[in-house]
C-alpha cells in the first residue's frame, strides 16, 4: 500500500512510572489530530504535574507532511527532547504527543544518563498505550443508480472492501460510499457494467477509517 494511504497512531491515551535512581520519570502520551491539540495535552500534563522539575515532550504530525518538534524543556540540549522524538518515530507513529514529566531526586545523571532515562520512558509509555492502523478512504458518490440495479451496486461496494455511508432514495437512487484508492479503478469498471455505462462517479475528500 502507498504509504500516504495509511498511518499508525497510538490506540489509547497512556501513563507510566520509571524510576530511575533518585528520579522519577513519569510518561504520557495521546492520540493527536493538529499542533493546537499536542500543545493543549502538553499543558494539561504540566498543570496536573505541576511541581516538577521538567516538562520534555515531542510530538509527530501529519501524513503527508509531517511535523515535528520537540522541546528539551531546561535539561541540556539535546539530552531529552531527541531521544523522545526518536522513540516516536522508531516506532513508525504520526499524530501523536509524548510528554516525559522529570521529578529531580538530588542526583545529577549526566547527559548519558538522561538520554537513556527519557528514551526509556518514552519507549514505556508508548508500549502501555499500543498501536492501530489507520487506513485512507476515498469518498464518492454514485448517480443515477436505478432502483434495479441498487443491490447490485450495494454488493460491488462490498465485494471491494468499501463502506457506504448513505442511500438517498428519489426518482432514481444516490448512493454515498468509501473506498481505499487502490480499488477505485476495479470499482468504476464494475459500475460502468452493472449500470451500462449511465451512472457517474463523484469524487470527494479523503477520510481515514482504524483498519478493522
Amino acid at each position: 500500500m502507498n504509504l500516504n494511504n495509511s498511518y499508525k497512531s497510538v490506540l489509547k491515551e497512556a501513563h507510566c512510572k520509571n524510576k530511575v535512581g533518585s528520579c522519577r520519570f513519569y510518561g504520557s502520551v495521546k492520540s493527536v489530530k493538529d499542533e493546537a491539540s499536542a500543545e493543549g495535552f502538553i499543558q494539561t500534563v504540566r498543570q496536573e504535574h505541576s511541581d516538577a522539575s521538567h516538562h520534555v515532550w515531542a510530538y509527530r504530525i501529519g501524513i503527508k507532511q509531517i511535523i515535528s518538534r520537540y522541546s528539551d524543556d531546561g535539561e541540556p540540549a539535546n539530552s531529552a527532547g531527541p531521544p523522545v522524538a526518536r522513540a516516536i518515530e522508531g516506532c513508525g507513529l504520526t499524530n501523536v504527543v509524548v510528554v516525559i514529566t522529570r521529578y529531580y531526586g538530588g542526583v545529577n545523571q549526566g547527559v548519558g544518563g538522561l538520554i537513556r532515562a527519557y528514551g526509556r520512558t518514552a519507549t514505556m509509555v508508548l508500549k502501555e498505550a499500543g498501536s492501530e492502523e489507520h487506513l485512507a478512504f476515498q469518498q464518492l458518490e454514485i448517480k443515477p443508480v436505478t432502483y434495479a440495479q441498487l443491490g447490485d451496486v450495494i454488493r460491488s461496494v462490498e465485494n471491494h472492501q468499501g463502506k457506504i455511508s448513505d442511500i438517498v432514495y428519489n426518482i432514481d437512487v444516490k448512493v454515498i460510499a468509501s473506498l481505499q484508492p487502490e480499488r477505485l479503478d476495479s470499482f468504476k469498471t464494475n459500475i460502468r457494467d452493472i449500470t451500462r455505462g449511465q451512472a457517474q462517479l463523484s469524487l470527494g475528500e479523503l477520510v481515514w477509517h482504524k483498519k478493522e
